[in-house]
């Protein structure tokens, strides 16, 4: 699993991030870095360069409504600054699917690392 900033990793090795987003289409994996998930397996979480940083193991994935965010998503999943709240999560993911509507779905995925 691959992490461009560096502080989204930062988070995962200091425990307060355990979840993240993927979009739906993304299910079935991108590339060698960014495959398909499934829960129970561990995954390397690799920085921009390829270095993995950490291992985490996967514990749950859920469809999820951009209407209907839980609150056990965006509670997990941190802002890149640290804030934990509803709208920072909205603010922080805005951009990142393109302005989504209501009624778009995307991944939450839960995890837990199990290593430094």
């Amino acid at each position: 699993m691959q992490w461009f900033q560096s502080a989204l990793i930062d988070q995962i090795i200091d425990g307060s991030k355990t979840a993240t987003v993927r979009f739906v289409a993304w299910s079935e994996g991108l590339d060698a870095d960014n495959t398909a998930l499934r829960v129970g397996a561990t995954y390397d979480v690799v920085d921009r360069d390829g270095t993995p940083r950490c291992r985490v193991r996967l514990t749950g994935i859920e469809l999820v409504r951009w209407d209907a965010i839980p609150e056990r998503l965006w509670r997990r999943d941190p802002a890149v600054s640290g804030e934990v709240s509803l709208e920072a999560f909205r603010a922080d993911h805005w951009d990142y699917f393109d302005q989504p509507s209501d009624d778009f779905e995307f991944l939450g995925v839960y995890f837990d690392r199990v290593d430094g």
